[in-house]
């Protein structure tokens, strides 16, 4: 019965939380209140006004670290913003989890509750991969939510995903300017 509550409790307070920055099943556009493509800065601004949350450290590329996050009743070990090498601005977003079962499979269920099944799935023995995609207008790439373990790892990522944000054919001006020089040569 408290397992029940809990859980409840838990899918009300993430299905408000996720209500703020995407619509149900269709879009994904941030993570929480804090929008992909706004500056790194800002975005750990937003992240610090999460009661508890403290920035513990300042990583390669202006990437940020923190404790003290919590996704509803679910207490993140590590919440950590990471920016984009090519438009420095927010573009995801990793919480790393102690693994326990019960809770990855708790996650899982709250997530399929609110996003339908995941696009893509995997599993061998312990290692578990669910992707959730959102397609975004006028890009070909796609916003996602990862959930994922490892068999070598003690603890699970629920990562959030903004690659969708980056401005429509990047991708292929890299690949041709790859070409271009690759030609050249």
């Amino acid at each position: 019965m408290k397992y029940q509550i809990r859980t409840a409790i838990s899918f009300i307070i993430l299905l408000m939380l996720f209500m703020g920055t995407s619509s149900a099943q269709t879009s994904l556009n941030g993570f929480l209140n804090i929008p992909f493509g706004i500056k790194m800065e800002t975005a750990k601004k937003l992240l610090l006004q999460k009661s508890g949350t403290k920035c513990i450290h300042e990583g390669d590329g202006n990437n940020f670290y923190f404790t003290g996050f919590s996704l509803g009743s679910y207490q993140a070990d590590t919440c950590i913003l990471l920016e984009s090498m090519l438009t420095k601005k927010f573009e995801s977003c990793r919480l790393v989890f102690r693994l326990k079962a019960e809770l990855l499979e708790e996650i899982h269920e709250l997530f399929v509750a609110q996003y339908g099944q995941p696009a893509k799935m995997s599993r061998e023995d312990i290692d578990i991969v669910y992707k959730w995609e959102f397609p975004v207008k006028g890009s070909e790439q796609k916003n996602s939510i990862t959930l994922q373990t490892g068999s070598a790892s003690d603890c699970f990522i629920l990562w959030y995903s903004g690659m969708g944000t980056l401005s429509p054919g990047w991708l292929q001006q890299v690949s041709h300017k790859t070409k271009s020089n690759s030609e050249s040569f």
